[in-house]
This record gives structure tokens, C-alpha cells and sequence, in this order.
């Protein structure tokens, strides 16, 4: 033009299968807008360029007075499990927390290990909680949960079962260390024991019967 400006200044965005349409023309001093989609199994961190800002899946432009880029930027959706460990095959409820680094959808937690079972779920942000309960202990000791979700790779979590019909009748020590000050005890006991619990209140050993 006369005055060295472009009538119809260019955008282009980046990457362009991903920020569109592109490329697009505004008339000079204008704004413009583009949709910002993140690849599979990502999510959109951040997207600047040409004066403006980014809200939702809509990037705005400020006012256009020369050619400019909008580039857009992205992350793997990811998800963190964590469990307690060990866990005891006695029934009693624990806790499974599974956070999103993502958008926010549904999750689903499963186990292919003998007598584990969910009993409930709550959800808090990117985060749900499953209350689960295992009442067998599994060949090896060892389980493990897997979460699911849509977009998401499929994430597992192993951890110890321990478990058995227990006594506390002996006052044999068999390994570990109780605290006879304590209704309930830990006790470490020889590999081929595992790690097992039970009423410590009259002072004896825990031991497997």
C-alpha cells in the first residue's frame, strides 16, 4: 500500500495441523481467531503469538498490523497411581488415588487379583479416589491395580500383600519387634513368613497358625 503497511496483514499458525485454519488474512488493525487442538493423547499447555491469548480450545489475536505466528504448545497426557504398601488381605478399606496431568475425565480402576474389590470412589480436581479392600493374598504376594482413561496410555501400580490367620499367643520370639505398648503390631518376621499383624495387647509374639 501507499503508506508500506499490508492491507491484509497473514497468520499463520504452528503447528498447522493443530492450530487452524491456517494461514488467514484480516483486514490491518483487525483481530482473528484460531482453534487450538492438541494431538492425541495430549493436552495444550500454552499458546502465544500475534498479540494475543488463549482461552479454552480459542486463541484471539490482538490487533493486526503485520504478518505474525501463533504457535501452540503440548504435552502427554499422563496419569499417577499411587497405593499403599504393603496392603493387608484382612478386609479393611484402603485408599487408590489417580491423578490427571490432562484434561479431566472419567477414570476406572481394576485388578485382576484374588478377593480385591472396590468399594467406592470420590473425585477432587484432577484427582479420584478409590476405596478398595483385598481379602486374599495372592500367589507371590504381590498385586497391582491398573487405571484407565480416555486419551490416557493405561498406568499400573504393584504393591505387597500380606496376610494369613493370625496369633498372638506365643511368647516365643519368632523375629521382628513388637511394642507391647501398641493393640496393634507390625511385626517383621523371616522372608518365608512374610510381614504379618495381630494383637500384641498380652505381650507375645505374633505368630502364623
Amino acid at each position: 500500500s501507499a503508506t508500506g503497511r499490508p492491507a491484509r496483514p497473514m497468520m499463520t499458525g504452528s503447528p498447522a495441523a493443530n492450530v487452524t485454519p491456517t494461514p488467514q488474512t484480516t483486514s490491518y488493525n483487525e483481530t482473528a481467531t484460531f482453534t487450538v487442538t492438541a494431538p492425541a493423547g495430549s493436552h495444550t499447555t500454552g499458546a502465544s503469538g500475534c498479540g494475543g491469548s488463549l482461552a479454552g480450545s480459542t486463541f484471539t489475536t490482538g490487533p493486526i498490523t503485520a504478518n505474525c505466528t501463533v504457535t501452540a504448545s503440548f504435552a502427554p497426557n499422563t496419569m499417577t497411581v499411587v497405593t499403599p504398601d504393603p496392603v493387608y488381605a484382612d478386609g479393611n478399606p484402603f485408599n487408590v488415588s489417580v491423578t490427571l496431568e490432562g484434561p479431566i475425565v472419567p477414570v476406572s480402576l481394576g485388578s485382576t487379583c484374588p478377593g480385591f474389590t472396590i468399594t467406592g470412589s470420590s473425585e477432587s480436581g484432577s484427582t479420584t479416589t478409590f476405596t478398595a479392600k483385598v481379602t486374599a493374598v495372592p500367589a507371590g504376594g504381590s498385586c497391582s491395580v491398573s487405571a484407565s482413561a480416555a486419551d490416557y496410555p493405561t498406568t499400573s501400580k504393584s504393591f505387597t500383600v500380606f496376610g494369613g490367620t493370625l496369633g498372638c499367643t506365643s511368647t516365643t520370639n519368632k523375629g521382628g519387634n513388637l511394642d507391647p505398648g501398641l493393640d496393634l503390631a507390625y511385626v517383621n518376621v523371616p522372608p518365608d513368613w512374610g510381614l504379618i499383624r495381630g494383637n500384641n495387647k498380652d505381650g507375645g509374639d505374633c505368630v502364623v497358625v
